[in-house]
């Protein structure tokens, strides 16, 4: 299995009968294999994935995001 560098951020919050927890991952691009037409991408620095759990009540739902970025690989400066 290979290790691979990343940044990692988490944010919490909660009010109103409400919660949301929302994690925040990114890699930079070298660390990861070639993209398919990669260097159709100007500028591409970084791979964002975002887990977002929310609970209303009885109920929670969970929602996967991925983002491509220019930014560099900071979990928390992306997730603001």
């Amino acid at each position: 299995m290979l290790s691979r560098e990343y940044s990692y951020y988490e944010q919490v919050e909660a009010g109103h009968h409400r919660g949301e927890k929302r994690q925040v991952w990114t890699v930079d691009v070298s660390e990861l294999p070639p993209l398919h037409n990669q260097a159709l991408w100007t500028g591409l620095k970084t791979v964002v994935m975002i887990v977002s759990e929310r609970r209303l009540w009885n109920k929670t739902t969970t929602e996967s995001r991925f983002y491509w970025s220019s930014l560099s690989s900071n979990a928390e400066k992306i997730a603001g």
